[in-house]
């Protein structure tokens, strides 16, 4: 009998093995690798840098894989109006966006000859799951009228 009881026991405890290891079940990532985040979609927002200038900014992002590219538009708010339209190019990597973005000569209403270049890098991102609902980060660039930049600020809320 006991050893009828120690069978059953062997074989129940084989079934459960091979029924927790299940390999169609989605393998988590390794602990301490982030997820990356999604940030595919429409983003409004606004920024601000050392010129000082404040823009309220509009982004609209495709993400495949880690890369993220996009088009940008936008208005500064704190001097005479400029209305600007440009690319952003960039990736993710976990929570981290790195991010160029460009304004081609031509692309600044009422400065036609002006450019502008900016890189960024998020510092805080929020997310539902792995789609991104808001961030916020720093930038520093170059505009040709007007010189090079620091301390940007900026903020963003998904759409």
């Amino acid at each position: 009998m006991r050893l009828r009881l120690l069978s059953v026991c062997a074989l129940l405890l084989g079934v459960f093995a091979v029924a927790c290891n299940d390999s169609t079940a989605p393998t988590p990532p390794p602990v301490g690798v982030p997820t990356t985040v999604n940030v595919t979609g429409t983003w409004i927002g606004n920024a601000s840098d050392s010129l000082p200038r404040q823009a309220r900014l509009t982004l609209v992002l495709k993400q495949t894989g880690g890369d993220v590219t996009g088009s940008v538009t936008g208005e500064t708010v704190t001097t005479l109006p400029l209305y600007t339209s440009g690319t952003l190019t960039g990736t993710v990597s976990g929570s981290t966006l790195r991010f160029t973005i460009q304004i081609p000569v031509g692309s600044v209403a009422n400065s036609p000859t002006c450019s502008v270049t900016l890189n960024g890098s998020t510092t805080d991102v929020t997310a539902t799951g792995i789609t991104a609902t808001g961030m916020s980060g720093t930038y520093t660039g170059t505009d040709s009228c007007f010189g090079d930049f620091a301390g940007g600020l900026f903020t963003f809320a998904k759409q």
